[in-house]
């Protein structure tokens, strides 16, 4: 049986820091990525809504109820629920639930890792304005390259990785958080400094027509599926960082409230970041592809194109890799506490342990795209399975067991904390959402997610 004494006073320095680590979480590179595609794929504004009432009534929620479980059982994602199974007297299979995220931000974080170096490598492409007036087939070809470099983005991962350990070996209140007290206020600086510039510089009025006029004609099945799938891993959630953020939460702060924050960043960064790149990719005759193509070719071209390209095109990556190490740095905390706790070592060794194991992942996901190393399955490497095997598998079936165990096995009191007195109106809502809704939605995108990669 752990000490708990200790654990439980660690709880975050202050309002602002607990808002600001939920803010910089749902600040990831996936907001750059996916969100501004898909509105201009499925509907522009009917996809908008679609997907923003899907944050709504099911990832809030959903939020709320793996914070709930963190602050509940005071530990690590595993030691946490294992805990809440015990004292609810029922199958202590339900501590499955952590090993799970654990693995899942695991793999996240070593990806993740690996396309943060990306942008560290094209944020010094912009700088020396390797792709200054390049044709379209010169940044397909350039991106080609950067993949076929294998020791370079080893080297880039490496590098942060190594950034991201040394914050991870901090106390996470004294470390991450007061980072993120100065940094997420930076980042969004630079957001609203990329859309200054995109409209002056881009044609910002057709990126507004593209992403959020009404064409709901446009928004298929495939539409909603994706705006559901993406609503879904927007926040982070399902991976264990909520859980283990919630344990450091103190009693007497609103987890609804806090997480409501997360909620309206993730509004603010998607909606800007889609301008962002719209607004330049607007003024060249493309049609972008979502994804990797879309940030590391589509847009490079475009802000070749355009006067000061070396300075935007540079603190745009910035922003990237910001997003993406923050991400990261979050995604270390489960891990970490509970190496850290359960067997009793130092923090730093639990975050260099765990450090090394996401840097071999990310370099089996690098060298895997090698043909030559025989690192892949099938027609696919080893990226695009772990890819698979985190977003699309371990990552809707957390949801799932999140959702099943707050809703049925905790005890009413338990889950009324979450809401206090400000807000209990919405508790029987939030209760009915995780019993019967949020489990089918979380299927759904199993299955969805299955179909369409596999």
């Amino acid at each position: 049986m752990q000490n708990n004494s200790s654990i439980e006073q660690l709880n975050w320095r202050g309002r602002w820091t607990f808002a600001a680590v939920l803010g910089g979480l749902a600040f990831g590179y996936g907001n750059f990525w996916r969100f501004g595609y898909n509105a201009s794929e499925y509907g522009g504004l009917a996809y908008v809504l679609c997907y923003f009432g899907f944050v709504l009534v099911l990832a809030w929620p959903l939020a709320i109820a793996e914070t709930t479980i963190g602050r509940s059982g005071r530990a690590s994602p595993i030691t946490g629920v294992k805990r809440l199974a015990r004292e609810a007297k029922v199958s202590r299979l339900w501590f499955l639930l952590g090993p799970a995220a654990i693995l899942c931000s695991l793999i996240v974080l070593a990806y993740g890792s690996v396309v943060a170096g990306w942008a560290v490598e094209y944020g010094l492409v912009m700088w020396r304005g390797s792709l200054q007036n390049a044709s379209l087939d010169m940044a397909v070809d350039h991106f080609v390259l950067q993949l076929g470099d294998y020791r370079q983005m080893a080297y880039w991962h490496s590098w942060i990785m190594a950034s991201v350990v040394l914050v991870a070996a901090l106390p996470i209140h004294r470390g991450f958080g007061q980072i993120m007290r100065v940094l997420l206020p930076v980042m969004l600086l630079l957001l609203l400094a990329g859309n200054i510039a995109a409209y002056n510089l881009g044609d910002y009025e057709s990126a507004m027509l593209r992403l959020f006029e009404m064409r709901s004609l446009e928004l298929t099945r495939d539409g909603v599926m994706q705006a559901l799938s993406q609503a879904l891993y927007t926040l982070g959630i399902g991976m264990g960082v909520w859980m283990v953020y919630g344990s450091y939460a103190p009693n007497d702060r609103s987890i609804s409230w806090n997480s409501a924050w997360a909620v309206v960043i993730d509004g603010v960064t998607s909606v800007f970041a889609a301008l962002l790149i719209y607004g330049y990719i607007e003024t060249q005759s493309i049609d972008p592809s979502g994804g990797i193509a879309l940030m590391f070719v589509s847009l490079p071209y475009a802000m070749g194109q355009m006067p000061f390209s070396d300075i935007v095109g540079s603190l745009f990556y910035v922003l990237v890799v910001l997003a993406s190490v923050t991400t990261c740095i979050a995604l270390m905390e489960p891990a970490t506490r509970h190496l850290s706790h359960r067997w009793r070592v130092p923090r730093a060794i639990s975050a260099l342990v765990v450090g090394l194991v996401a840097w071999g992942l990310g370099i089996l996901c690098i060298y895997s795209l090698d043909s030559s190393r025989n690192l892949s399955y099938g027609d696919r490497s080893a990226f695009v399975w772990l890819d698979l095997l985190s977003a699309n598998m371990l990552l809707p079936l957390c949801l799932m067991m999140i959702a099943a165990f707050v809703s049925w096995r905790l005890e009413r009191q338990q889950l009324l904390s979450a809401f206090k007195s400000n807000g209990r109106g919405l508790f029987w809502l939030w209760s009915g959402v995780l019993r019967y809704i949020a489990p089918a939605a979380a299927f759904l995108v199993l299955i969805f997610g299955i179909m369409q990669r596999l």
